[in-house]
């Protein structure tokens, strides 16, 4: 994934597809949109791209449409995992066979049970979250985890982000449009930022 987007955008695949649930788990219309409260409104991954490529994140973005949906649909299954390990744990369980430290690490995962379980607990907890704010047909084609009834949901912890990035999900043009160009992105950009 890592050759669709510019050296400026020094996300790895795991951190770009959980930076999509962070999206998702984030966007709630009745607070982060004023414009039109009657609006049938809920997140989506158009809303999710469109973020993106509009540098939600502090990080502009080089991916089409096209590349961010066949990106989605080969990590989706395993984002709620990504999403609470580089969120709620830091990066603590991506582990690299390559790296000099990986048996320690593995071996210092295995013995932390409680650790283990917690982290499962909170996959879970995004599993469900991810359902719950995806509209329901966008979720019937998407593979997600199923967890034993024995492993609870664990509360996620809340998502903060920047006051000016309310700025940018409150502007009337925050909507996909698979018709409007490179111009327009650039335009809106620079009206929430001040800078092309």
């Amino acid at each position: 994934m890592s050759e669709y987007v510019t050296p400026f955008y020094p996300l790895n695949e795991f951190e770009y597809i959980a930076n999509i649930l962070k999206f998702i788990f984030w966007y709630d219309p009745k607070k982060n949109r004023f414009h039109d409260p009657n609006a049938r409104e809920v997140a989506s991954l158009n809303k999710a791209f469109l973020f993106m490529v509009l540098h939600g994140f502090g990080k502009r973005m080089v991916m089409t449409k096209t590349t961010f949906m066949q990106q989605w649909h080969s990590f989706h299954a395993a984002s709620p995992f990504h999403y609470v390990d580089i969120f709620e744990f830091n990066g603590r369980f991506r582990l690299n066979p390559n790296d000099e430290w990986f048996v320690k690490a593995l071996d210092a995962l295995a013995a932390d049970s409680e650790g283990i379980r917690e982290f499962l607990q909170k996959c879970r907890s995004a599993v469900e979250k991810l359902r719950e704010r995806l509209h329901k047909k966008a979720t019937e084609s998407m593979t997600l985890p199923n967890f034993p009834d024995g492993c609870p949901c664990s509360p996620l912890s809340p998502i903060e982000l920047p006051d000016e990035v309310r700025k940018l999900v409150q502007s009337k043009d925050f909507e996909y449009d698979p018709n409007k160009n490179k111009q327009y992105f650039s335009r809106l950009y620079e009206e929430v930022y001040g800078e092309a």
